[in-house]
């Protein structure tokens, strides 16, 4: 009997122990996965306020007005580690990427990019064009692999394709959003794995009654709806010599003030840009100036109304000079929210004009 317990309790320590539960969380698909699992990221940026890193940013002006010199002048400060204009704060020198399809490399891009200063051995400038056959090599959205490993393998902070348009494939519409957002939407993404920050420079188009950031050439809702900032450089409507770079869109930060320059030569061939001063005026005033005169009328009130008081008979002949008629300027008063205030009695009171109203977001 001893030896038959024996057995029995033998076989009850043979007998398989349950396994303890293990606690654990549920396992989210991508479209389940709730907003607290996310890690907060913060932007940072090439230029504060206008090109931000990891994203696409667009770059509209027409023909002549500068938009290369412009280029070429980031492009210098960025491989030189030089401030931003209107800025102190001097960052790491970086490399730049150009994929120009319409200026030639030896006879345009050197010589711009050499007097604006830039570090020539931080700048690569790959051909755009098959030699053979004229083919393009960089067509959206099949060479975004071949980007890629570009930006990685030169390490590049920044990457500028002049024009957009050029580096589209024949199958891709340019005025269809659907097509747009789907040719850019890997370009995007390459830029946010990377962090490199991504310019494209584009043409406007014909259609002047339009706001700034839509007065591009393509897809108004495509591109516009894919890329996270937006500039334009347009001539100062007050001064054919000067133009003024203004930003369109600004997802990631405040719309900063517009800035004006103008074109200094340095040769028969080229200029540099000379940067001028901050102007507060916005984009799609500067471009409504361009098509009636009440816009040239609004951007003189904003740029020359700007000490207290300023006297209306001085505001009058100012606007005269600049061929804006009174009637014109008291439309464009009116409009600004520019009330006269007159001091004094009789005959010896002066009328002034005091800074446009601006309206508080709601």
């Amino acid at each position: 009997m001893k030896n038959a317990h024996r057995s029995v309790d033998l076989a009850r320590s043979d007998m398989p122990r349950p396994k303890k539960q293990i606690q654990r969380f549920p396992r989210f698909r991508p479209s389940d996965k709730p907003l607290v699992c996310y890690t907060e990221k913060k932007i940072k940026w090439l230029w504060r306020g206008r090109i931000p890193f990891g994203t696409l940013t667009i770059l509209d002006g027409d023909p002549g007005v500068g938009k290369t010199y412009v280029v070429a002048d980031i492009t210098a400060r960025i491989t030189t580690g030089r401030p931003m204009p209107f800025s102190k704060r001097p960052t790491e020198p970086g490399n730049v990427i150009l994929l120009s399809a319409e200026d030639d490399t030896r006879s345009v891009l050197r010589p711009r990019l050499r007097l604006a200063g830039a570090d020539l051995n931080r700048v690569r400038v790959p051909p755009v064009y098959r030699e053979s056959d004229g083919e393009m090599l960089y067509d959206i959205p099949s060479c975004v692999d071949k980007l890629e490993r570009m930006v990685r393998r030169q390490k590049a902070v920044l990457i500028v394709i002049d024009p957009l348009m050029s580096f589209l494939p024949e199958n891709v519409n340019p005025n269809s959003d659907p097509q747009i957002r789907k040719a850019l939407f890997p370009l995007a993404k390459m830029a946010e794995r990377t962090g490199v920050a991504t310019l494209l420079l584009r043409h406007p188009n014909k259609k002047l009654n339009l706001p700034a950031l839509y007065r591009g050439s393509g897809s108004l809702g495509g591109i516009a709806g894919v890329v996270r900032s937006g500039l334009i450089v347009v001539e100062y409507p007050l001064d054919p010599e000067l133009c003024v770079l203004a930003v369109t869109k600004a997802n990631y930060y405040r719309k900063r003030k517009s800035l004006v320059f103008r074109l200094e030569p340095v040769t028969n061939e080229t200029a540099r840009v000379k940067w001028q001063e901050i102007m507060d005026v916005n984009a799609d005033d500067l471009c409504s100036s361009q098509k009636r005169p009440i816009g040239r009328a609004m951007v003189f009130l904003k740029r020359t109304v700007t000490k207290p008081k300023v006297s209306s008979v001085e505001l009058t002949r100012l606007a005269k000079k600049k061929g804006i008629a009174p009637r014109t300027l008291a439309r464009a008063r009116k409009k600004l929210h520019i009330k006269a205030e007159k001091k004094g009695f009789g005959e010896k009171g002066e009328w002034s004009v005091g800074p446009p109203k601006t309206s508080r977001a709601r």
